[in-house]
Formats: structure tokens, sequence, C-alpha cells
């Protein structure tokens, strides 16, 4: 009794011990492995095709297996089964720039690998169409920032790109052939630079600068005339539509000090009339929209008394528009807005009263006392 039983244990102790196979092995039915210790170790192998391969996906399918299709783009072939009979292309690929395939799928993604990084993914939104993530072009950084002189140039490359200047009031977009200005939410025309424009008035005490795209105005001069940028008008018909920050107001109530659009009889600043719209405290504690008549670049008079005294906005981008329009006589109205969009007329008369307009432009008042500013940035013209 004592051998067949010794034979027995012999016999397990072999079927548990390591083997090695030579020469191909064909299997008819399931081969599993299973158990705590089970492994398949193809480290050494030769070669290995783990998966089912060929031309066209299995009709059916069961949740986990996986397919290459041999007839698909190349890193496109992996098929897996995410649901009973649903195969579902593996979508990820993995490449240069210059190799994002020419088409593709919605829902595939693609990692470029020799673009900055944060920059790489970018995914199929439709047929064909590949872009990246937050807006822009297939490798291209949705968002930059910097200062304003720092932008990087602006072709069809990087079209659809942002460019926050953090030395600017504007946000910028690449338009496929230029930085297009915004602010806020409105596109912006910038104004010429100050060299572009004649200066007017003293310059004591008033700074009229660029500043990254826009123009500062400031004056604590309490003497001497209106001081600002003008340059010619244009002939009739023609509209100007200046974008504005008011910052600063003088103080003290009941003065004509204050920043906005100023329209000239061609004559030397000293020497001629002037029309003067903008924001002040004439006749209030409060900032007005006023209009005046200036003689030699010193006020003068109320020019439209019925309006003079509306109320304005004392924050937020303000639009005042002038144009001179007709044949014969040419009618002049000046409007104001609050959005770009939607204007209001504050007056309109024949374009002939009071001054015949040679000049157009922007300009800043002088203060009542020392220690008063007036101030505005200049965002837009157009």
């Amino acid at each position: 009794m004592r051998r067949p039983i010794l034979l027995f244990f012999i016999a397990a102790a072999a079927s548990l011990a390591q083997t090695t196979v030579n020469g191909n092995r064909t299997i008819e039915g399931k081969l599993s492995i299973s158990g705590g210790a089970a492994s398949a170790d193809f480290t050494n192998a030769a070669e290995t095709a783990p998966i089912q391969t060929g031309s066209s996906l299995p009709v059916s399918c069961k949740v986990g297996d996986v397919y290459f299709k041999s007839n698909e783009p190349a890193g496109l072939n992996l098929f897996v089964c995410a649901s009973a009979n649903v195969w579902q292309r593996q979508a990820y690929g993995m490449g240069a720039q210059a190799n994002l395939p020419a088409s593709c799928t919605p829902g595939q993604l693609y990692f470029e690998t020799d673009v900055p990084a944060g920059q790489n993914l970018i995914y199929c939104t439709s047929a064909n169409t590949w872009t990246q993530p937050s807006g822009g072009s297939a490798g291209v950084t949705p968002t930059l920032s910097g200062t304003y002189a720092a932008r990087p140039g602006c072709s069809s490359a990087n079209s659809g790109q942002f460019y926050y200047a953090t030395d600017s009031v504007y946000g910028f977009r690449c338009n496929g052939s230029g930085w297009e200005p915004y602010f806020g939410s409105r596109s912006m025309t910038l104004p010429s630079p100050v060299s572009a424009w004649t200066q007017v008035g003293p310059a004591t005490n008033t700074t009229i600068q660029d500043s990254s795209g826009a123009i500062w105005f400031n004056t604590t001069d309490t003497t001497g005339t209106v001081r600002g940028l003008i340059q010619p008008a244009p002939a009739v018909p023609w509209t100007r539509t200046f974008a504005f920050l008011p910052s600063g107001f003088a103080a003290v109530a009941d003065n004509s000090a204050g920043c906005g659009l100023l329209l000239t009889d061609g004559n030397a600043i000293t020497a001629g009339k002037q029309l003067w719209w903008g924001i002040d405290r004439k006749g209030s504690s409060s900032p007005r929209l006023s209009l005046y008549e200036f003689t030699n670049g010193v006020y003068t008079s109320v020019v439209n008394t019925a309006s003079y005294n509306t109320n304005a906005p004392t924050s937020g981008l303000l639009y005042l528009r002038v144009s001179e329009t007709g044949g014969g006589t040419p009618t002049r109205t000046l409007s104001i807005g609050v959005d770009g969009r939607n204007f209001s007329t504050f007056y309109t008369g024949p374009a002939t009263t009071w001054i015949t307009t040679a000049d157009y432009g922007f300009a800043c008042n002088p203060v009542p006392t020392a220690t008063d500013s007036n101030a505005a940035t200049l965002v837009g013209v157009q």
C-alpha cells in the first residue's frame, strides 16, 4: 500500500513543477489563467500578438474584448468592447505636431509631444476638425499675458489666441492678421499715438502721454487754456466716436473743469473759438455732461442751457460722438452712449453754429485749485 501512495505524491509534485514547452502548441477551447499566484510573463518573448487582429470588427463582443483593426490609420487601430456588442475606438494618439492626422472622429484625442508644456492636448470636435481645449488653434496657447510691448506676432497660425496686457487697459485677440483690442467685451479702435496729433494748450502741470495703446490725460494746472490733442477734421460727412474713462474731477462745485471732446475753428488755441463737450461740475456738485463755447481756449459760456446739466456717468467707459452730415448747410450732432451701441442725442443743429469745425480732438480744462486734478484715459477713437 505504501508504494502506490508514494507514486501518487511524486506525480502530484511533478504536475505542480515548472515545465518548458519547446515547439508550437495549438489549443482548441478556452485557455484561462487563474489563482492568486497565477501570472503570464512574456518579458523574454521574441514576439507577442496578444489580441485579435483583422480588418473587420466582429459583430458580437463581450465587455473587455480588444480588437486591433489593421486597416485603420496608424495610431487609431485599437478598439475595445465598451458594452455588449458595441466597439469603441481608443481615440488617444501621440506624436509630433506635424504628424497630427488629417482626419479624425469626434471625441478623438491627440497629444503633441513637441510643443510647449500645457499646450499638448487637442481633441476632435467634429469630423476632421481638431480643437485645443479653451479655444485657439491646434498647437496654440489659448491665452497669453505680458506687457503691451511684448505681444507676439499675430497670424493665421495663432488666430483666436488671447493676450492679456498686464500694463494696459486692454485685452487682445488675434484675428489672424493683427491684434484686435478689447475693453471688457467691447472691441476697440486704438487712438493714434500722441505723435500723430497736434498738442494744444500749455504743458504746465499737465501730462499727455501714450499709455500702452491708450492716451493718458492729466492736469493739475489752475491757469491758462484748455489743453489736449487735435487733428484736422475730414470733409463732411464725417463721424468720430471717443471712448474714454473719466478718472478725475475737480472737487470744487460750479466750475468748468473736466475732460471731453474738443472742436476748433482752425485758429491757434489762444486766438480762436472752440466748442468743448464733456464731463465737469459746472452748476452742480455732481459731475455733469456739459457743452461750452470757448474763446481763445478759455470758457466763455454754456452753449446748450437746456441740456448742460444732464447727469453723466462717473465710472466705466463713456462714449461721446460727433457727426457732421448733409450737404449745403451740414448738421452737427452730439450724442452719448455708455455701451458703444445705443446712443442718445445730446444736441443737434447747424454745423456752422458757434464755429465751423476745422479740427477735432480731446482735451481737459484747467482746475479751480492746485489741489484738484482732471484726468481721463482715452481708450478708443473711431
